[in-house]
């Protein structure tokens, strides 16, 4: 699972620092895309986190997501809408955790490429529901509720 989070991140980086030649871009965006996918399927395979942090530490899913907005005007925040009906539809408190958290850095990501605009009312709301349920689902998933 991080390797693939790596090397989408490891691209993103490339892209950011200029050493991703214009005429490469699509298919570097592109195999991102497929990396970070394949990550999230791999953690909804499974029942539960396998290593700490797993599912939550969103920092280099929302550096791909930001880099993925700024090189080719990636669909992050239909990714967000999409995978928040994803989390409502699951009730398996691990899947729903995943969906959530890359809902959550979907949903940040896409703010974030706003710059000085204001995000609409809606993202923002829709973000603090989708926080709040994480932390509601965060003891559970670390054992400390029964």
């Amino acid at each position: 699972i991080k390797y693939y989070e790596r090397a989408a991140h490891d691209f993103a980086r490339a892209i950011d620092g200029g050493a991703i030649r214009e005429d490469h871009l699509s298919n570097t965006t592109a195999a991102m895309t497929a990396y970070i996918d394949r990550a999230r399927a791999l953690r909804l395979q499974l029942k539960e986190p396998v290593f700490e942090n797993d599912g939550a530490d969103g920092e280099q899913r929302r550096a791909i997501f930001s880099t993925l907005i700024a090189a080719t005007n990636a669909p992050i925040l239909a990714r967000g809408v999409q995978t928040r009906k994803l989390a409502l539809a699951t009730d398996q408190d691990w899947s729903r955790f995943v969906l959530l958290a890359d809902c959550a850095d979907s949903f940040m990501s896409y703010i974030k490429s706003l710059k000085d605009q204001k995000p609409p009312e809606a993202i923002l709301r829709a973000l603090q529901e989708v926080l709040k349920q994480m932390e509601l689902l965060a003891p559970k998933l670390r054992g400390e509720e029964p």
